[in-house]
């Protein structure tokens, strides 16, 4: 919004900011302020806080991971107590301290969901593959030949035909060294 990108600028408002909240006299110049125009700068404030988390989240990668998982329960946690007042309030009463407000809400199921899925994940492998969620293909004769004979396939395996014989691409008969 400011343009300003330095460290030490922002350090330095936040240092400020926690000074003039901790005078006495900045609270009686700010208690004078009236509430709607309090108000009109508390829908600027919030809503610039939506939008810069709206221009992060369109740059978030949402393909071939959980990613989307991920933000859908955060989001949908964080309106849980706006949507509902009293649905937490059957659970204990450090569990409703803690879930009541959206906000926490949110941030603890997208850390604990970012941790899980992309951290903690037993047998993530390095490179994971949407396969489960791709379309059944049928396997093709000669592609079964390959795998039952402990060979693999890649994209140098299959032929680059535009218009297969059958549904899917056909493994080359011959291997991806041999022309």
């Amino acid at each position: 919004m400011t343009g300003i990108k330095s460290r030490f600028a922002v350090a330095a408002g936040g240092g400020l900011l926690v000074l003039l909240g901790l005078s006495p006299m900045a609270a009686a110049v700010f208690s004078v302020i009236p509430s709607p125009v309090l108000g009109g700068v508390g829908i600027v404030l919030f809503g610039s806080v939506a939008a810069s988390g709206v221009r992060t989240l369109s740059k978030v990668d949402y393909t071939g991971n959980n990613n989307m998982i991920i933000v859908a329960s955060s989001l949908a946690f964080g309106l849980i107590p706006v949507v509902s007042t009293q649905f937490w309030h059957a659970f204990p009463d450090w569990f409703v301290t803690i879930f009541d407000s959206g906000i926490s809400a949110a941030a603890i199921v997208s850390v604990v969901l970012n941790l899980f899925f992309n951290v903690w994940l037993p047998g993530t492998p390095e490179q994971p593959s949407n396969l489960a969620a791709a379309p059944a293909l049928r396997v093709q004769t000669e592609e079964l030949r390959v795998l039952k004979s402990g060979g693999s396939l890649d994209e140098h395996s299959y032929e680059h035909n535009p218009t297969p014989v059958e549904q899917g691409t056909r493994a080359r008969p011959s291997g991806p060294d041999e022309s």
